[in-house]
């Protein structure tokens, strides 16, 4: 038998009755940019959400969800607004299960979307006031039996064409392998699991009086490596390490700071190593594209792409004029130097070419302040390793 207890906060306050204070001032908070965004032009409405919360461009895309489902569902979402139990994961979990049958049901005729978005509204409410069951899971499912039972044939359509797919994305140091079905995932864990096994059998049999044998999760990664192309040795990959002397910490492009150790490492391995200049001793370029020494200088003083909160490397933006290049606008006198440049990823570039966001610096690019839809004014700071703000002298 197991017991537990549970400690009041100090305050004399139980948890039960902070969680409801607290929570419901959250959501509402999140349901109030909810509502906020649809008021924001659709193209725009990711950009906008980033630039606020400044946290991940995956929690901008649930927002934007959430926008999307608002407007489809207004009356659902009015309720969920003015209740204060619910939050943006659970719109976001609705649009998913409505969302992920799409495809199919544009297919079906321009009129069914709508009349399965409003049958959806329904059923969830219906549910509400039948059960009182606001659970996150539980709506979601009741979105997913009225689309099965409403739309038979469009998710008869979805679910093949899922057992069919099959994808391979990155996050980081994480891949993602969608095998598109549960039973074939299923199928290649079991193989992929077995396979484990046997390399760890061998490295007990092999090293018994050594170091404890290594996981089976370790195991499974050595395999999957093996399927991919080879060990980590036999791996080659393009990093761009910004190290201000042999002895000291770098930092590398997408993976942040690694020890003097790492960055000794690398740069052994490294087929060609640049003394990079400060960027105030790097010419102006009469060219209309960046040439290599300021694109690197860029990379290190920005570290990511400067549009508020996104996360992508520098290494895999695009280095765009602050003011634009007399190039492509003649009206305009902007030169091609590291102090008029800086580092978009693509859509954002797409943004602020579209005018959509407009982006100024009075410092040489060191810090933007960004103009946007509805009004929106949000500052940015270059932080990568070479931005002045790390060493002010």
């Amino acid at each position: 038998m197991t017991s537990t207890r549970t400690t009041e906060p100090t305050t004399g306050e139980t948890y039960t009755a902070l969680a409801a204070r607290y929570a419901s001032a959250v959501n509402t908070a999140e349901l109030d940019l909810v509502a906020f965004l649809t008021t924001i032009p659709v193209d725009a409405r990711h950009s906008t959400a980033l630039a606020i919360r400044r946290r991940t461009p995956a929690e901008a895309h649930r927002y934007t969800h959430a926008a999307d489902l608002a407007e489809r569902m207004p009356d659902l979402f009015h309720s969920f607004r003015t209740d204060g139990r619910y939050s943006l994961d659970h719109l976001d979990a609705i649009w998913t299960k409505v969302n992920r049958h799409a495809r199919a049901l544009t297919a079906a005729g321009t009129e069914v979307p709508a009349n399965l978005d409003a049958a959806v509204a329904l059923g969830i409410a219906g549910w509400i006031r039948a059960t009182g069951i606001t659970a996150l899971t539980a709506l979601a499912d009741v979105a997913d039996e009225v689309l099965c039972t409403l739309a038979p044939l469009a998710a008869a359509d979805t679910e093949a064409r899922e057992a069919a797919a099959v994808s391979l994305t990155r996050s980081g140091t994480r891949l993602t392998l969608d095998c598109g079905s549960r039973y074939t995932a299923e199928a290649l864990w079991s193989a992929i699991s077995a396979a484990a096994l046997e390399v760890r059998r061998e490295i007990v049999q092999d090293d018994r009086e050594g170091p404890s044998a290594p996981s089976t999760a370790h195991c499974r990664g050595q395999v999957a490596l093996g399927l991919l192309g080879g060990h980590r040795e036999q791996l080659k990959v393009t990093l761009n390490a910004y190290q201000a002397r042999p002895e000291a910490p770098a930092y590398v492009l997408g993976c942040g700071w690694v020890s003097p150790a790492t960055a000794a490492q690398l740069a052994a391995l490294a087929d060609k190593v640049r003394e990079l200049p400060e960027a105030g001793r790097i010419p102006e370029s009469p060219a209309y594209r960046f040439p290599a020494v300021h694109k690197a200088a860029m990379q290190g003083r920005d570290a990511h792409c400067r549009f508020p909160g996104c996360t992508v490397p520098a290494d895999d933006c695009e280095h765009d004029h602050l003011v634009n290049s007399p190039h492509t606008d003649p009206g305009s006198d902007g030169p091609t130097s590291v102090a008029n440049g800086i580092c978009l990823c693509r859509t954002h570039h797409t943004l602020k070419t579209a005018g959509i966001w407009r982006p100024v610096s009075q410092d040489d690019a060191v810090t933007i302040n960004w103009s946007g839809p509805g009004g929106v004014r949000v500052t940015t700071t270059a932080a990568g390793p070479l931005s002045p703000v790390r060493d002010p002298a």
